[in-house]
């Protein structure tokens, strides 16, 4: 019985600490980094304050124009609906579950930027020599987990 207690209890906070972890580090990067400076951490790791007004990865950064935020809001507030409707009918598929509370966690973390800043906030910057990976945040951390989870339970399965 405190098995099962404990179990729902880690479902239920994946997706708020996910959250709360993205907001925590994004405050702190827009706080003490100055904008488009890097930061070198290791060789291939930076931390570079950027601002996508684009999509994952920066597709679309700029190029719409400002009615792409609205689209962006719309299909991600879409996407949480439809997560958290999963999340109700599946009853015994934890796996499942937990991908889908990753998922939601990073969507909520940028979604929540977009309506309240009108861009997300991305700071961690990946590179080898001159090539740099796309600058993401822990919300794209986590929804890329996620998504590689579920890749890997449906190739599993």
């Amino acid at each position: 019985m405190k098995m099962k207690i404990l179990n729902k209890l880690l479902l239920f906070l994946i997706c708020p600490l996910i959250f709360i972890a993205d907001r925590i580090t994004k405050l702190w990067a827009m706080y003490y980094i100055i904008p488009y400076n890097s930061i070198k951490v290791y060789s291939f790791f930076n931390i570079s304050l950027k601002y996508n007004t684009g999509i994952a990865f920066s597709l679309f950064d700029n190029t719409i124009g400002k009615s792409q935020r609205w689209i962006f809001i719309l299909i991600s507030i879409v996407f949480s609906i439809l997560i958290i409707y999963s999340l109700n009918i599946l009853k015994y598929n934890i796996k499942l579950k937990i991908i889908l509370l990753f998922i939601l966690g990073g969507i909520l973390g940028n979604l929540y930027d977009r309506i309240f800043y009108g861009m997300v906030i991305d700071f961690l910057d990946l590179h080898y020599s001159i090539w740099h990976y796309a600058t993401f945040n822990i919300a794209d951390v986590a929804i890329c987990i996620g998504m590689g989870m579920l890749a890997l339970l449906y190739n599993h399965d």
